[in-house]
């Protein structure tokens, strides 16, 4: 693997009362803020060739307006980046097929933000 993105999902709504913190949507300022980064990651010539994204809802839905401007060959959602800390995030992105040139994970802080500081 050549290139690594790490894209932290975009702002999601408050949890509602009794609301399981999975469950979690985007807002509007969410959907605008997931759809101009993606925007700017292609524009800086960024293409993905492989999407890795937690299951949580805000970050499905991040990925998916990510991928109306990135397309990507491969996508897959693992429950295991939901809420995953860097260094199982480090292992998955080690376990990225090595023909794959350019990865995205769509996941959650702190993790990402502890993976980036760590590589």
């Amino acid at each position: 693997m050549k290139d690594l993105l790490l894209f932290r999902h975009a702002k999601a709504k408050p949890a509602m009362h009794g609301q399981d913190d999975r469950d979690r949507r985007l807002g509007g300022r969410g959907r605008e803020a997931a759809l101009a980064m993606a925007r700017w990651m292609r524009d800086a010539g960024w293409r993905p060739n492989l999407v890795l994204f937690s299951t949580a809802v805000r970050t499905r839905q991040t990925a998916a307006i990510a991928l109306m401007v990135l397309p990507a060959d491969r996508l897959f959602g693992e429950d295991g980046l939901y809420l995953a800390d860097a260094r199982t995030l480090r292992a998955r992105v080690a376990a990225i097929d090595p023909a794959v040139d350019a990865a995205m994970i769509v996941g959650h802080n702190p993790g990402l933000e502890d993976l980036a500081r760590s590589l």
